[in-house]
């Protein structure tokens, strides 16, 4: 799975109870402050109805809504039907915290251990303080989303790491020299 940048919001239903998630970069650091990816994996395998309500009120504005669905979920036949809840949680976790099924290979070799809230942390800083955004916009924002404006940005300014985007040194002079001769300024 690669690193979309649009789609439509996740939707989970139970009769006629329809409830959106929109995975965003406060959903993410909300999903990572509460839950490690091993706690996450082991609360979805074993359909653990507590997580499983947080996850989905996390990424839902209707808490009310939230509760219906559950409720709705749950109590039919007496019996609990929330792990057909599990696919679209999962594609809801996984956009919320920047997770690709590539992540591995994207990453750099670092002496430093990965912490996922510090990742989506500097993903809100970079967002807010280097592009501008608005401190709403980039909450709304997906890991991805952000990822993809930095890619974007570091294009834009040039990266120092890739030499095609620096003017060699013969360029530099050819450059002066065509703005002396164009300002009649002598050499």
């Amino acid at each position: 799975m690669s690193s979309r940048l649009a789609f439509n919001p996740i939707q989970i239903s139970a009769g006629d109870i329809t409830v959106r998630l929109r995975p965003s970069l406060r959903a993410g650091l909300l999903i990572a402050q509460q839950y490690s990816l091993d706690e996450l994996r082991q609360n979805l395998d074993e359909c653990h109805l507590g997580a499983i309500s947080h996850l989905i009120a996390i990424g839902c504005d209707d808490t009310t809504r939230t509760c219906e669905l559950i409720a709705a979920k749950t109590e039919r036949n007496g019996l609990c039907l929330i792990q057909d809840f599990t696919p679209a949680i999962v594609e809801f976790v996984k956009h919320s915290i920047g997770w690709t099924d590539d992540a591995p290979e994207q990453a750099a070799p670092s002496s430093k251990p990965f912490v996922l809230t510090d990742h989506l942390t500097e993903l809100f800083e970079f967002a807010a303080g280097v592009l501008q955004w608005s401190p709403a916009d980039t909450w709304a924002a997906t890991p991805a989303e952000i990822r993809h404006a930095w890619k974007g940005y570091d294009k834009m300014r040039g990266s120092a790491d890739d030499p095609r985007n620096l003017p060699s040194e013969a360029e530099i002079k050819e450059g002066l020299a065509t703005l002396r001769d164009l300002s009649g300024e002598a050499a």
